[in-house]
Formats: C-alpha cells, structure tokens, sequence
C-alpha cells in the first residue's frame, strides 16, 4: 500500500469513527429519558422559567384526572426541562433548588365537573399571589393558565426569565398578556 493509500484509509477510518461517534451522541440525546412522570390527563407546562446561564427550564404543570380537575391537596409541581440534555429530559427539583424554584403554598379553591382553580404563591416571588385555572380545550385536552399581576395589569403569566450573575440574581423579568386587552406584558424585578 502506498503512503498516500495509507493516509487516505486512515482519514477513512477517521470519518467512520466519527461519523459513528457522533450518531451514538445524537441516538443518546434522543433518548434521554424523563425521569418525572406524567399521568394521562396532566398538565405539563402552566408557565416556566428560563434563566440566562443555560437552556435547562423550569416548568410547573398541573395533576388532572380524566375530567381536568386538579388531583390531591398539592397538584400544581416544578420540573426541569433539561434541555441541555436532549428535548424529552427532565428530572426533579432537587431540595436545594426549591428556595430559588419552588412553591411555598398552594391551594385548590375549586373543583368542578370539568376542571378547578389553585391558589399559588411562589417562593421567590413572595407578594405576588398566583391562580392557575385548569379546564378543557375544544379537542378535550386539559390546559391550565396561570393568572397573576404583571406590570399592574391582571394577566396570564406566560414565563420568567432569570438574569443569573457571579453567585445572585441580577434580575427577574415576568412575560405574560394582559387579560382586558391581550396585550403582551413584562415587568422587571430586582431584588
């Protein structure tokens, strides 16, 4: 075999290999499987947070049954997104993250025959009560929105966005639409 055989087997082989590399990575990024389950009926996302230093979210999604009313004393639950790992990952809020993501309480106010309303307050938006109501779509699915006050209008919060510096929050920023005219709302906090 020729020099000039031999380095183009080997740049060959080199493509193969990553050729073969990169699709085992894609195959691993596709099936990073969910480590939160979901019932039948439950709501995944009524709002989420994003924050600067990556693509990882946080969602909060509501328990439903069959009916789209909320389920147990606590349906509404904060999820990762883990985005950073492949579109179908999530995994649980771990202790330490609850002060930053977590909800501090949370109510059902009402159940009906097709759905029901949840009072929420969030941990670190203390002051700022919330309300998720759940109902049914036209194709019958169970949706939720969640309702609170943004730039002092009554709105649908749609999510938040977290301005992360070196070790704090430089600022929190509330996106949503104004429930009289369906106008886009934002409002910016700073701790």
């Amino acid at each position: 075999m020729t020099v000039m055989a031999k380095a183009r087997s080997v740049r060959r082989s080199a493509v193969v290999c990553t050729s073969v590399l990169g699709l085992w990575g894609l195959a691993a990024l596709a099936t990073a499987e969910s480590k939160v389950s979901f019932a039948a009926h439950d709501v995944k996302t009524t709002f989420f947070i994003t924050k600067s230093e990556n693509r990882n979210q946080v969602h909060y999604g509501v328990r439903t049954d069959a009916a789209c009313v909320p389920r147990g004393d606590s349906p509404v639950f904060a999820y990762w997104q883990d985005l950073e790992d492949g579109p179908n990952a999530t995994s649980p809020i771990l202790d330490h993250e609850q002060r930053a993501y977590g909800i501090e309480t949370q109510s059902v106010i009402s159940r009906t025959t097709s759905g029901g309303s949840i009072s929420l307050q969030h941990r670190a938006l203390k002051g700022r009560p919330m309300r998720v109501d759940v109902s049914k779509d036209a194709s019958g699915a169970c949706v939720a929105t969640t309702l609170t006050r943004i730039d002092g209008k009554r709105a649908k919060l749609d999510r938040a966005h977290l301005e992360i510096g070196f070790l704090q929050l430089k600022k929190l920023t509330l996106y949503g639409h104004a429930l009289k005219d369906g106008k886009a709302v934002e409002e910016s906090l700073k701790p």
